[in-house]
Order: C-alpha cells, then sequence, then structure tokens
C-alpha cells in the first residue's frame, strides 16, 4: 500500500510541475517587452516594499512541507474517492455473495429438510404397516382358530344327523375361510363338503367346487371322493369325459401320497370298468397293458401300499357297483392280484394287522 501512495504522488507531482515553468515564462515575457522607464519605476515600488514588515519569511523547508502536504491532501482526495467506488463496488458484489450464499445455504437446508421429513415418513409408514400386518395376522390367526372349531362342530352333527343345514353352514365357513386364504383349514371344509355330495350324488355340485378350489393343496380323500361320483357316473352312461375325470381326480390324489392304495384300487377297478366297456380287441389290449403296469407299479412298492390296495379292493367286493368288477380283475390279472394279496398279508402279519381274505 505504500509503495502504491509513493507512486501516485510522484505521478501527481510530475504532472503538475509543467504548470508552474510555465507561469514563470510567461511572467519574463512580460517582463521584457516593458519599457525601461515602468520597470525602473517598478523597481523603486518594490524596492520601497523589500521591508521586513510587509512579508513573511518562509524558509524553504517549511516551503517544501507546504506543497507536500497539499499533494498528500490532492492524491488523498483522489484515493478517497476511487477507494470509495471500489468499496461500493465491492458491498453491491458482497451483496450478490451474500445473497447468492444465502440462497445455496437455504437450498441445502430446504432439502435436508425435506429428506428428513421423508426418511421419518418412510419409518413412520414401515411401522404402521408393521403393526397392522401384526394385528391382520393376530385377527386371521384368531379366525382360524374359531372356523376350525365350528368345522369340527358341524362335522359331528352332520354324523349324527345328517341335514342340509350342515351343507349351508359348511358353505358360510368355506367363504370366510377363503376371505383370508386359510390354507389349512379350506381344504378339510371341502372334504367334508365332497364327502357329503357324494352321498347325494352330487356330481355337479362337486365339480363346480373343485374347479374354484383347486388352487388349495386338496387332500388325496378329497379326489378319491371325487373320483368315486365321476366313477359311479362313468359306470352308469359310458361317458369317455367321465372316465377321464376319474383318472385325473385319482392321479392327483397318488401325486399328493405316491402309493396312495386307496387311489390305486379305485384306479384298477375303473380300468376293469373301461375294459368291459370296450368295443374292439384292440381297445381291450390297450387296457388290459395299462392294468398289468399298474400291478407293477403296486406290487413293487412297499408292502403298505399291496395292503391298502387290497384293502380298498375288498371293501368294494361288497358293493353293489363294484362286485362284478372285482371279480372280473382276479380274471384279467390272476397271478397279480395273487401277488399283491400275499405282499399285503405279509405286511399285516409283520404288522400285527387283519389280514385280508
Amino acid at each position: 500500500m505504500k509503495t502504491i501512495l509513493m507512486l501516485l504522488i510522484f505521478l501527481f507531482s510530475f504532472l503538475t510541475l509543467p504548470n508552474i515553468n510555465s507561469q514563470t515564462r510567461d511572467a519574463i515575457a512580460e517582463n521584457k517587452s516593458a519599457s525601461t522607464d515602468s520597470t525602473i519605476e517598478k523597481l523603486k515600488v518594490l524596492e520601497a516594499k523589500l521591508d521586513d514588515k510587509f512579508y513573511t519569511r518562509v524558509p524553504n523547508k517549511d516551503f517544501e512541507n507546504i506543497i507536500d502536504i497539499k499533494i498528500s491532501k490532492q492524491v488523498n482526495d483522489k484515493f478517497t474517492f476511487w477507494f470509495s467506488i471500489i468499496g461500493i463496488v465491492l458491498t453491491f458484489l458482497g451483496g450478490i455473495s451474500v445473497f447468492a450464499a444465502k440462497k445455496y445455504v437455504s437450498d441445502e437446508v430446504t432439502k435436508r429438510v425435506i429428506g428428513e421429513i421423508e426418511n421419518a415418513r418412510a419409518k413412520l409408514k414401515s411401522e404402521i404397516d408393521n403393526e397392522l400386518s401384526n394385528l391382520k395376522r393376530f385377527q386371521d390367526e384368531s379366525k382360524k382358530f374359531i372356523y376350525s372349531v365350528e368345522l369340527e362342530r358341524i362335522k359331528s352333527e352332520q354324523k349324527i344327523n345328517p341335514r342340509a343345514e350342515n351343507v349351508t353352514e359348511l358353505n358360510k365357513l368355506l367363504l370366510k375361510s377363503n376371505e383370508i386364504s386359510d390354507d389349512d383349514l379350506v381344504p378339510y371344509i371341502i372334504d367334508e363338503l365332497v364327502r357329503i355330495y357324494y352321498y347325494g350324488r352330487q356330481v355337479k355340485e362337486i365339480d363346480e367346487l373343485i374347479k374354484n378350489y383347486e388352487k388349495y393343496p386338496l387332500l388325496s380323500p378329497t379326489w378319491v371322493n371325487a373320483a368315486l361320483c365321476f366313477i359311479d357316473e362313468y359306470e352308469a352312461y359310458g361317458s369317455k369325459q367321465k372316465f377321464e375325470q376319474s383318472i385325473s381326480f385319482l392321479d392327483k390324489a397318488l401325486s399328493i401320497t405316491p402309493g396312495y392304495g386307496e387311489a390305486q384300487g379305485l384306479k384298477l377297478l375303473t380300468f376293469v370298468i373301461n375294459h368291459d366297456k370296450a368295443i374292439s380287441d384292440d381297445d381291450r389290449m390297450k387296457i388290459s397293458k395299462e392294468i398289468l403296469n399298474l400291478f407293477n407299479e403296486i406290487n413293487t412298492s412297499l408292502p403298505l401300499c399291496a395292503y391298502e390296495t387290497m384293502g380298498r379292493i375288498r371293501r368294494d367286493k361288497s358293493s353293489a357297483l363294484f362286485s362284478k368288477y372285482v371279480d372280473k380283475l382276479y380274471t384279467i390279472s390272476p397271478i397279480q392280484m395273487s401277488e399283491m394279496e400275499t405282499k399285503a398279508n405279509q405286511y399285516a402279519v409283520e404288522n400285527k394287522l387283519v389280514k385280508i381274505n
């Protein structure tokens, strides 16, 4: 700063020197052009005034100080002016900077606040959803317990006193259980309904029930009871569609419980009915092959499978519908029937069960 100040003083001094020399040259020129007489007269007057009382003597040093002060004042005035201008500019720019900084800070704060709000909202929503989920789970579990008790009550009443009101109550219970997607209870309700429909020979109701609730893990006995209705229909009317549906239902039972003897026994008898209804020898040959394959599957499986299959066939021996087909099964495959019966009785002896006669 001192260097800049000295430079400014030097420049100012340099610029003012030409003005002082010019004034001196003008005065000299005027004196030269004056007449001699006039000059003498003036000199006399000046001489008369050259008395200490008419002026104040100023030493050279003081004179230089006065000049320095005057120059310094002018330089300082200039410096002050430009400093003020610069100050105004800086103030303006500073104001803009402050405004920009304020806006930046405001934006950042707003962004952070919004972020915190969103995080808090998300956390709160998660907590609420979790609580609602827990509440719904508790409600559903409570309903499942109530519905299961209701199912057992209806089943007990149905055994003692079968009536149409029980079917109505079961259907209402099924709808309520379906609302909470109870995979445990719905299959048992359907199983009870199919059993009732079977004894009432309500094939249409069974078909609709299966189609509407097949998405649930239905029980093996459900598929067997449903198949029984269609086997009856097939035996009575010879509908190929009923035959295929019967086999399909029995296969689903076996896919749930492999080697399930109830399904295996009914499947054998269904093939025998199909064999009995066949028109051509070729058809009968194909059906006989299906029966043989099924026997091989049973006799190479666990002894329990043979025991359950023989149990089903023995029960159907006393059935008005199936009795003649059991006899025909012994006629078509006597060796396989004997082998299966032997295996079943061995299992009965080993496990102290009733032998198959």
